[in-house]
């Protein structure tokens, strides 16, 4: 399997996923900066394959970094409530609850997760009108369900 760390693509170092060649799989690269300069445009013109491979080595990422499943879960709920009856006010709310979420569970995987979904939530308020609004969120909540997704295989508790 080829490894295509340096071009975007989700893979454990050293090519394969998993613990294939013995010893312990080295965590995923992932670059906060890159997610919170691309989500913007994953949020404004739709999720793309490269959003997808950042999602993976995102979550991988925030596995590794002790972020557990419980306190990713804990957003993405208000999260899919929000989407189910779409209000801009608890969208706008979603920011200070992942600082709050962050500072709580003090772990730089945290202020990661918190960086880069909010640079997707500030994605979402600039939507021209409230249906474009909207559509945004759907991207963002799917793009989050890629990150715990990605973040439950990488073995997250």
């Amino acid at each position: 399997m080829p490894n295509h760390q340096g071009q975007g693509g989700g893979r454990w170092q050293g090519g394969g996923k998993g613990n294939q060649g013995g010893g312990s799989p080295q965590p995923p690269i992932v670059d906060i900066n890159q997610g919170v300069r691309d989500i913007s445009s994953w949020i404004e013109n739709g999720l793309t394959p490269a959003a997808i491979d950042y999602a993976e080595r995102l979550g991988g990422h925030l596995q590794s970094a002790r972020f557990t499943t419980s306190q990713i879960r804990n957003i993405f709920g208000e999260v899919r409530r929000i989407q189910m009856n779409y209000d801009q006010g608890p969208v706008l709310m979603l920011k200070p609850r992942l600082a709050y979420a962050a500072k709580r569970a003090d772990s730089a995987g945290a202020k990661d997760f918190a960086k880069v979904l909010t640079g997707g939530l500030d994605a979402v308020v600039k939507g021209t009108d409230e249906a474009e609004k909207e559509k945004r969120f759907g991207r963002l909540a799917d793009f989050f369900e890629a990150v715990l997704a990605y973040h439950k295989a990488a073995g997250g508790k």
